[in-house]
């Protein structure tokens, strides 16, 4: 499962299709200010702020509130869940 989930992830970034960023102190802060702003998981900031970071236009998730925090920080999003 972690070899297919790599080798996926090795491909999308080879497509441009995923990109792969580091942790820095001012994705750290541009963090907390959200988790502060909006009360929610660290995990969450990071894929906004770095969504927001690269100029992303498009988050694609399957968790409603983050559709919804991401979309008032300026981002689209494709909601893959269920109902």
């Amino acid at each position: 499962m972690m070899k297919k989930m790599l080798r996926e992830t090795a491909t999308l970034s080879r497509l441009h299709r995923l990109y792969i960023i580091g942790v820095s102190p001012s994705l750290l802060r541009a963090s907390i200010e959200l988790v502060l702003k909006y009360r929610i998981y660290v995990a969450d900031a990071l894929q906004i702020a770095s969504a927001k970071k690269v100029d992303s236009s498009l988050i694609v998730t399957a968790d409603r509130s983050l559709v919804s925090i991401a979309e008032a920080e300026g981002l689209e999003c494709f909601y893959v869940g269920g109902r």
